[in-house]
Order: C-alpha cells, then structure tokens, then sequence
C-alpha cells in the first residue's frame, strides 16, 4: 500500500514538473548508512554513550546502597518493633520504586536524544539536498524498490554533513575566543 502511493506521489510530481518545465533532479539517501558512518554523528553517539554509561553507573551505585540496606534490614529486623519494621519496609519499598523511576527516566531520556541525533540528521540531509537543488530525495532503506547507483547521494550526504559539523565547531571555537578576549579586556579595565 505505501509502495502504491509512493509511486502515485512521484507520478504527480513527474506530470507537475512536466508541466511547468522544470528540471527533475532526483537522489536518494540511505540514513542508515549516514547515521552509522558519519563522524559527526559517530561522535554524538559516542557523547551520548558517555553520559549513558555515567548513568548507568550512577545507578548501580544506588541499586547497590539499597541492596546493603535491604541486607542490613533483613540481618536486624528481629530487633525492630512491629511498627518500626513496617515503616523500615515502606522506606526501602519508597526507595526502590524511587530508583526504579529514575532508571525509567534514564531510559527515556537516552531514547530522547537518539530521536534528537536522527532528526538532526534528517534535517541536515534536507537542507543540504535543498541547496543542491534537487525535486525528490527518496530514503534507500525505505519502500524503494530499484534506483540507479549514480541517484545514491549517500556518501556525499555523509561527506557535506561532516564538513558543516567541522565548520559548526570552528565557528563556535572563534566566538569563545572573541568571548574570552572582551571578558579578558573588561577584566582587566575593572583591575585599572
């Protein structure tokens, strides 16, 4: 069903552009292979797997502490009143649920910014395919059942959108250096 009005699309694209005379310029991109061999994105993976694993850690660490509470419960909890040792058990429960949430939250955070990374990527293929003019980009892993080889763009998306990553970074560099110099020349006309 979708393959259908994939074509029907593209048939009333080919009829629209015949129409007003316009050239079809036509490509297609495999986002798969961008978003797994992209540097630029290898790289925000990679920042995002940092920060997973920290969290990660960080929920070890508590997973652990309420274990050694549980065990230290268990070891003294002939000692408690009958009271005392329902409270105790309510605080450990309270606790557990509290990392449970965390750990849900964790998870859905991480996904989170893995959409973020995909659709940064999506957008940036755009805007690239856009300034280079073309009618119809279509995705390779999608519902495509044949393109010619020279319509795949992939590797050029990859190579476009580590260049502009590259001129992002340089860009962001300067203007902390331009930041750091006003601060360093307004710090030091405050000493004077």
């Amino acid at each position: 069903m979708k393959n259908l009005m994939l074509c029907i699309v593209v048939a009333i694209l080919f009829v629209s552009i015949k129409c007003y005379g316009a050239e079809l310029k036509v490509a297609v991109v495999d986002v798969d292979e961008v978003l797994k061999d992209s540097r630029e994105v290898l790289s925000a993976k990679g920042k995002l797997r940092e920060q997973f694993n920290k969290l990660q850690e960080d929920l070890r660490n508590k997973e652990n502490a309420l274990k050694s509470k549980i065990a230290d419960f268990e070891k003294q909890g002939s000692l408690y009143s009958p009271e005392a040792k329902k409270e105790k058990q309510a605080d450990l429960k309270k606790e557990e649920d509290a990392l449970v949430a965390t750990f849900k939250e964790y998870q859905e955070d991480i996904k989170k910014k893995e959409k973020e990374i995909v659709k940064s990527v999506v957008d940036k293929v755009a805007e690239i395919v856009k300034g280079q003019g073309y009618s119809l980009v279509v995705e390779k892993t999608g519902y495509l059942i044949y393109s010619a080889p020279e319509l795949d763009i992939t590797k050029s998306m990859i190579d476009s959108i580590d260049s502009s990553a590259k001129k992002e970074v340089k860009e962001s560099e300067k203007k902390e250096d331009k930041n750091s110099e006003k601060k360093e020349v307004k710090d030091g006309e405050k000493k004077e």
